[in-house]
């Protein structure tokens, strides 16, 4: 029905404001005209108004004057009711841009699958009450059970749910429908309009989805968020009070209204709420009342106040016209910088793009993203964020041509649209000095912060003519600046496209895999006592004849699970197969290494102590392998998971050891069973004193806290010897062994003996 605000809880897919233009047309539209038009209609008619007042006696110009005003209160109304429609259908999109904010998000998937509360708080739960003033805040599982409940900025039991239940379960079972279905799940809406605890309120629900491939989108397990604001109140008021619009309220049906045209709030389920309503400006009897003293006193005064009277309406036309041009300013402007905003980013490219089609030069877009931005809003808070995205947007601006476009995507994504384009290289020139400029430090009010950015571009029409390419395309250069080390410039490369088909044919072919195991395999690398013969284990390393590519880079293969969410699913594969292996040939240690990732999942410790108790393995036989610099850079948030696995019998080993730069510091912080010294180390001991020296050291450390230590990267007798002029090490390294297959290895084994106790293992 036209000009009733309902709920939109169809759950369709709306991309970040592209519909802008289409508000406004709407509202020219309930005049039948354009903006410009209805401006010049409406001053003919009064000016046609103010001659026939002129023109009668005073009795019909008293008629007239009344008419004209209830006229003029009439249209004014009429125009009052339009801002809070557009007003109020922004506030409903805003409530979920708030949440997508959080649920479009991999931690957010991470930490609500852990149930972390502590984190929910901070990050969906009480800081959203806070910072956005939702109502009541919702976490619902894969079962609509909820596991989080904030309620007027407070964490209450989940068990108050229950009284929204029904209202929610509809709104659920719609959304969960659609997610399968989706290509971009983190952008689904459902909502709608419904009294809750006797308030009228929209009631928004989002799926908690991977903002990145990192994490796996499962639509069987996604979580939902729920966000609860209610349509009354304080609500209304600011409503009201940024569109000028005096005495917003909520009235329930049947109640007096004061207004010949109420909004009213429609629920798609429950039908009509009531009504909101408002204190109309009556501009028009304002007059009459200006003019009435006047029009008793004398015609003449009557003609005098009828030219003030048009002077003011003329000036009030004016002001409308001005206040449609500030609306229209904010469609299609990032308010927080003034930054063109993803909508009007988007026609200019299209502009652009036109031009290139038709022979006209050359185009670069930007795209760049902060490093380092999330560090400020944890550290300093979300004020101290938007005042760093503004300083940012102004360095942008003061760097860029005028002909160029500088644009905030939303966050810390900016994008900048660099026109005449002579070639690559001046595209590179402008990446640069943006670099530079970003690079500088920034002061936030009393703290002094560094941030830096990395930028992904894409020339057209090198790249791709049309838009979406051209974005996707540069998407993909910012991700491999990223992934490279960041605070760098990337340009596009047909083999940044290639590599990312590939990672995705990998990842495709890897999850397939990782379901039936097929060509997957593990190799183990005997470890040996200083005699060199008899095996004290083997480490565990992971093989995989790709069907089409043949062998893969272990290393590679690691990254692209990492990178796609698979870290745990394969490390959970390793630990299993490995394990099997280690009964099946009576191997005493058997030595995994481990992802970061892994370790950040909380259920990780409880993962590897039941895998363990599944097959039957004693914790003591096992022991996990830990980069050093793994160590140095998440030591704080690794170390209860390192506790436990150490309380259960588990060996910890520190790989690479003498690569990090803390590293005596982190031996005394940290229990650890053993460490290995890094091949490099090995390798170049014989022909350099000073690597010598620094291997010596490591030997004097392993004995002073009493732990054992494993030379790894073993190559030459000479090499060999000169390790056990240093001290008792466990050996490693091709001069021994190989990796080699279970059945190899079983038969190895059989040909030596065990030592008494598990040792430290080698890589």
């Amino acid at each position: 029905m036209a000009g009733q605000v309902t709920s939109d809880h169809t759950g369709a897919v709306r991309e970040s404001g592209n519909d802008g233009p289409g508000r406004l047309s709407r509202i020219a539209g309930l005049f039948g005209m354009g903006p410009e038009t209805a401006d010049r209609e409406l001053s003919r008619q009064l000016s046609v108004v103010i001659v026939l007042l002129a023109s009668l006696a005073i009795l019909p110009s008293i008629v007239l004057c009344f008419w004209a005003a209830h006229e003029f209160d009439a249209f004014a109304e009429a125009h009052e009711r339009i801002l809070l429609e557009r007003a109020l259908g922004e506030a409903f999109e805003r409530v979920a841009a708030d949440q997508e904010g959080v649920t479009h998000w991999d931690d957010a998937v991470t930490f609500t699958r852990a149930r972390d509360q502590h984190w929910m708080d901070d990050n969906v739960g009480v800081w959203m009450a806070d910072y956005y003033g939702h109502d009541l805040l919702y976490v619902l599982d894969e079962e609509n059970e909820p596991i989080l409940a904030v309620e007027g900025g407070e964490t209450v039991a989940p068990a108050a749910f229950e009284r929204l239940r029904a209202d929610v379960t509809g709104l659920a079972g719609e959304l969960r429908s659609q997610l399968p279905l989706a290509e971009t799940p983190g952008t689904l809406t459902v909502s709608d309009l419904m009294e809750v605890d006797g308030h009228p309120a929209l009631l928004s629900l989002k799926p908690i989805v991977p903002s990145t491939d990192r994490v796996a989108f499962e639509p069987a397990r996604t979580y939902l968020h729920l966000s609860v604001v209610y349509i009354e109140g304080e609500f209304l008021e600011r409503l009201g009070a940024r569109n000028l619009v005096e005495g917003t309220r909520f009235e329930p049906p049947g109640a007096p209204v004061p207004v010949s045209d109420p909004l009213p709030l429609v629920s798609a389920r429950d039908g009509p709420l009531g009504n909101i309503v408002w204190t109309p400006s009556a501009p028009g009897q304002k007059v009459i009342l200006a003019i009435s003293p006047g029009i008793i006193v004398s015609v003449m005064a009557l003609l005098a106040l009828i030219f003030w009277l048009l002077s003011r309406l003329r000036r009030a036309i004016i002001q409308i016209r001005t206040s449609r041009a500030e609306v229209q300013h904010l469609a299609f402007h990032d308010t927080l910088t003034g930054l063109p905003n993803r909508a009007l980013f988007d026609d200019r490219l299209d502009q652009a793009l036109a031009l290139v089609r038709r022979g006209e030069g050359r185009i670069a877009l930007h795209y760049i993203d902060l490093d380092r931005f999330k560090n400020v809003n944890d550290t300093f808070g979300h004020p101290a964020g938007d005042e760093l995205i503004q300083q940012v947007a102004e360095r942008l601006m003061t760097i860029t041509r005028q002909s160029d476009t500088v644009a905030r995507l939303g966050g810390d994504e900016f994008v900048i649209l660099q026109s005449s384009v002579r070639g690559v290289l001046s595209a590179k020139k402008l990446a640069e000095r943006t670099l530079e400029a970003l690079r500088q430090p920034y002061q936030l009010s009393s703290d002094r912060v560094f941030v830096g950015a990395s930028i992904g571009i894409a020339v057209a029409p090198d790249s791709a003519g049309d838009r979406f390419e051209l974005m996707r395309k540069a998407d993909i250069a910012l991700y491999q600046a990223k992934s490279d080390g960041k605070n760098r410039v990337y340009i596009f490369e047909d083999s940044f496209d290639e590599m990312v088909q590939l990672k995705r044919e990998v990842e495709e072919d890897l999850r397939h895999a990782l379901s039936g195991g097929d060509g997957l395999a593990l190799a183990y690398q005997p470890f040996y006592a200083q005699d060199g013969k008899e095996i004290c284990g083997a480490e565990a390393l992971f093989r995989w004849n790709h069907p089409r590519h043949g062998s893969l880079s272990p290393a590679a293969l690691i990254a692209i699970a990492e990178e796609r969410g698979l870290a745990g699913e394969l490390g959970e594969w390793i630990l299993r197969e490995a394990c099997r292996t280690a009964i099946a040939v009576d191997l005493p240690v058997l030595s995994i290494n481990i992802s970061p990732l892994q370790f950040q999942d909380k259920a990780f410790p409880d993962m590897v102590l039941g895998v363990l108790a599944e097959i039957g393995m004693d914790p003591r036989r096992l022991q996990i392998e830990i980069k050093e610099n793994m160590l140095l850079e998440n030591g704080e948030s690794f170390g209860p998971a390192l506790d436990k696995l150490r309380d259960a019998g588990v060996r910890v080993a520190l790989d690479d050891f003498g690569s990090g730069y803390a590293s005596f510091r982190y031996l005394h912080r940290f229990r650890v069973d053993g460490i290995k010294i890094d091949r490099n180390f090995v390798q170049n001991m014989e022909n350099d004193q000073s690597t010598a020296a620094i291997v010596q050291v490591m030997f004097d450390l392993a004995r002073a806290f009493e732990i054992d230590i494993v030379a790894g990267g073993i190559e030459t007798e000479s090499q060999w010897k000169r390790l056990l002029d240093l001290g008792t090490p466990n050996l490693q390294g091709f001069l021994f062994s190989r990796p080699l297959p279970r059945e190899e290895l079983s038969v190895l084994l059989s040909k030596h003996a065990h030592p008494a106790r598990p040792v430290l293992e080698g890589s």
